[in-house]
């Protein structure tokens, strides 16, 4: 089993985000690495970068799932780890301007084992047996909780 409360950021040049299970209770931190970050808002659109500051942040404190996992079966470069699920009500197209919340679409927040943010990206289709979690979701899942 995973651990999942980090306590210390792995090393200088961390940003720290409190993380809640579904239910509402405080879980514990996640880690954003400067230099991920840097990298990441880079390369992202401008609503993408967006996403990032205001769905990464609303995903981690009020996550309508959590699941740690192995792989992700459309993520292969997604490390062991543990993903956030949000339903967001809004998005944001490729210039940034506001849109509705996307219905048939979950965010997802890619944590790895030690507790630092990946990536985060929307997910086109969640299943219709538990519409709070991706598609396929079982092919990677270790433990829902």
């Amino acid at each position: 089993m995973i651990k999942h409360l980090w306590n210390e950021p792995p090393a200088s040049g961390y940003v720290a985000l409190l993380a809640n299970s579904p239910a509402g209770k405080r879980w514990g931190v996640v880690y954003l690495s400067d230099a991920r970050t840097d990298w990441l808002l880079s390369t992202y659109t401008d609503g993408q970068k967006l996403e990032f500051e205001h769905l990464v942040p609303q995903t981690l404190a009020k996550p309508v799932a959590r699941f740690s996992f192995r792989t992700l079966h459309r993520d292969e470069e997604a490390p062991r780890g543990v993903c956030y699920v949000g339903k967001p009500d809004r998005a944001y197209d490729d210039a940034g301007t506001p849109l509705g919340g996307r219905i048939d679409e979950l965010f997802l927040v890619i944590i790895n084992c030690k507790g630092v943010m990946h990536k985060s990206y929307w997910y086109p289709r969640h299943s219709k047996q538990n519409p709070n979690m991706p598609l396929d979701f079982e092919d990677g899942f270790l433990e829902n909780f």
